[in-house]
């Protein structure tokens, strides 16, 4: 019996240290970072504007391809040859007016220019050379201050100064080319009148816009600012194609009864030149905002900021320019729309209060 309850007390004792054992290489494991398994990392998720704009991609490249497929259908008729050239011209086209200003965009590279701006403190002389090259490189710029920029990237003196000096007469110009482009995109939209055509103008004005403006700053947004930005384009340009089954005079009445009556009843087919403008004018309001967000995200780079703040300071900004860009428009837009905008009240200048 003794012997029994040694033996019992001894396996006991040979569990219980095996036990101990176990939980002692269990927290040796858990405690040494080097054997514990990898975190899990979070996925990446595509913005949702990248969705959209992969969907609306392609819906617009089914229709593009169905039209493109009727007319060189019609063209085969004629001879087959004209059906392969037409194919061709459509592939050169759709490289040099869509494809090209993007891939232009992606092989820059980004960079923070609002530390530039608000002169931060850990930016160091090296980044602000590298801005200067850039800058020197990407012109856009007076004759004085490309310089100065140049004496001073050589000697050293004052670069900071020079750097910031340059980005703001950068901003102060980068205005116009945003104008410039909503022009066409309204002359475009309004003179056009085809939906198809229009979403193609609309999304090579806005696609040009972007490159024009990561030109002329040197830099261009990061990546998912690039994806958001490209997605609403292509959102917009559905848009512009399917607006054309719609009665804009019907969604804004006021206009459509300011134009209405009077003498400006007489012009012929006068309700399709107010939709046509009211077409025009939404693709500017579009241009203008892609160019202002544009704008902000190259300033911004990949830091992290408020893109809902930044959407309605360009929506603002939009609004408040999308008069001027109309009015210095109405010259190049036939005589019967220069008509319809002269008395629409809408976009009368106020009048100067003596």
């Amino acid at each position: 019996m003794i012997q029994a309850r040694e033996l019992s007390s001894s396996a006991r004792s040979r569990v219980g240290q095996s036990n101990r054992s176990r939980q002692t290489e269990r927290v040796a494991y858990m405690s040494n970072p080097i054997e514990q398994p990898p975190p899990v990392s979070p996925q990446w998720k595509p913005p949702f504007w990248a969705l959209v704009g992969l969907g609306t991609l392609l819906f617009l490249g089914l229709i593009v391809l169905a039209n493109v497929l009727d007319i060189g259908e019609r063209l085969s008729r004629l001879h087959s040859s004209l059906e392969y050239a037409f194919y061709a011209l459509v592939v050169c086209a759709i490289y040099g007016l869509l494809i090209r200003p993007v891939l232009s965009v992606i092989r820059m590279t980004t960079h923070p220019l609002q530390r530039v701006l608000v002169s931060d403190s850990s930016v160091t002389q090296k980044e602000y050379k590298a801005v200067a090259k850039r800058f020197l490189q990407s012109g856009g710029m007076s004759a004085d201050i490309t310089t100065r920029l140049t004496e001073s990237l050589w000697s050293g003196v004052g670069l900071e100064q020079e750097v910031k000096a340059a980005l703001d007469e950068k901003r102060s110009r980068s205005g116009q080319i945003v104008k410039d482009h909503a022009r066409l995109a309204f002359l475009s939209t309004a003179v056009i009148q085809n939906g198809s055509l229009d979403a193609l103008m609309l999304a090579y004005a806005n696609l040009k816009l972007v490159r024009a403006l990561v030109t002329h700053f040197g830099f261009r947004p990061s990546f998912p600012a690039l994806l958001t930005m490209y997605g609403q384009i292509l959102a917009a340009a559905l848009i512009a194609e399917r607006v054309e089954d719609m009665q804009l005079e019907d969604v804004f009445p006021p206009l459509s009864a300011s134009v209405g009556g009077g003498v400006m009843s007489a012009i012929p087919g006068m309700h399709l030149i107010v939709h046509a403008l009211l077409q025009g004018i939404g693709s500017a309001f579009l241009t203008l905002r892609t160019g202002y967000l544009t704008e902000e995200y190259i300033l911004r780079g990949a830091q992290a900021f408020d893109r809902r703040r930044e959407r309605q300071s360009a929506n603002r900004r939009a609004a408040k320019e999308l008069l001027g860009v109309v009015l210095t428009t109405a010259a190049q837009l036939p005589a019967s729309m220069r008509t319809v905008l002269k008395a629409v009240n809408l976009f009368r200048e106020p009048a100067h209060q003596t």
